[in-house]
């Protein structure tokens, strides 16, 4: 693929896709985004709204219990319900098993 693409997801992402071990479509890539103010200013838009579904709470969290999860360490049942939550596809938070 050498020619870049802009797709919209149907979660709402849009992302302009491309080659990233092709120079010549990195390079198209970024000069349509230099050059293309509208592309830009969806791609901003899109962005923010996209940026809301990370947290730096959850993030402090899941990164020690992926590193658990990574090394073979016991993992606990926070690190379990953390580890489920598929964020780049669902903003929602998965609903806490009570006990």
């Amino acid at each position: 693929m050498s020619e870049e693409c802009l797709r919209k997801a149907s979660e709402g992402v849009t992302a302009l896709l491309f080659d990233p071990f092709s120079v010549e479509a990195i390079d198209l890539a970024v000069g349509r985004i230099a050059i293309d103010e509208r592309l830009r200013a969806e791609l901003d838009r899109e962005g923010a709204i996209r940026l809301k579904v990370f947290s730096c709470e959850h993030t402090a969290k899941a990164s020690p219990a992926l590193h658990r999860r990574a090394t073979r360490r016991s993992v606990t049942d926070e690190d379990h319900w953390l580890l489920s939550w598929d964020w780049m596809k669902d903003s929602n938070p998965p609903r806490k098993a009570t006990s």
